[in-house]
């Protein structure tokens, strides 16, 4: 049984019958996206917390973790930062390694620690004990399908799934937009009618293995 509020019980609906689509690791905000429900700034946060009372809600969640869905893209990379990071880092000294602003990192720095991935301590954040078995098996990785005219979401494999795109959107722009697994910078691949049109930056190469 789903409980919390009605736009809480959509989202967590909408989860689970896009979860049984083959490659779906659609994301809390994707849902919310998807359904039109932008304007309630809580609503990702009592999801979250839905999925992390209750993981084994789905094989998706129970396999993948709820941080994986709970988290924002952006919220990935700010968790891969405190990663590379040698020290305990100021909310400010993140949004300069970033490139973002305050408002963004102080919010993605609460759901990062509702997942119970981060402490603070003194006014600065570092990871948790015991984060690297909560946060899953994709880590900070995500790999984002825009299909055009349809709603956006993950997948586990980027190489995977552009085996798939000529099968799945034969007639469609689809873009897969990730990131650099050093060094966060953003790639976007540009899919028409089943074959690579545009890659951004050009030099970015898609391999696969290496973790």
């Amino acid at each position: 049984m789903i409980t919390g509020d009605a736009a809480a019980r959509d989202v967590v609906a909408y989860l689970l019958a896009d979860w049984q689509r083959a490659f779906h690791l659609t994301t809390i905000a994707q849902a919310i996206a998807a359904l039109g429900l932008g304007a309630d700034p809580g609503l990702r946060a009592r999801v979250a917390d839905t999925l992390l009372a209750k993981p084994v809600i789905a094989p998706v969640p129970r396999r993948w973790g709820v941080p994986t869905l709970a988290l924002t893209n952006e919220e990935k990379l700010l968790g891969r930062a405190l990663a590379r990071a040698t020290r305990p880092r100021t909310p400010a000294d993140l949004a300069a390694d970033l490139g973002t602003d305050y408002a963004a990192i102080t919010a993605g720095l609460t759901m990062l620690a509702r997942c119970g991935l981060v402490t603070e301590t003194a006014g600065r954040f570092h990871l948790a004990d015991g984060w690297r078995q909560r946060l899953g098996p994709l880590g900070w990785n995500f790999h984002e399908v825009r299909p055009e005219g349809e709603a956006t979401f993950n997948v586990p494999c980027a190489i995977d799934f552009l085996l798939l795109v000529r099968q799945l959107y034969p007639n469609q722009r689809v873009t897969i937009a990730d990131a650099c697994a050093q060094s966060g910078a953003p790639i976007n691949v540009a899919i028409v009618h089943g074959a690579i049109g545009a890659v951004a930056p050009p030099s970015a190469l898609v391999f696969r293995g290496g973790g």
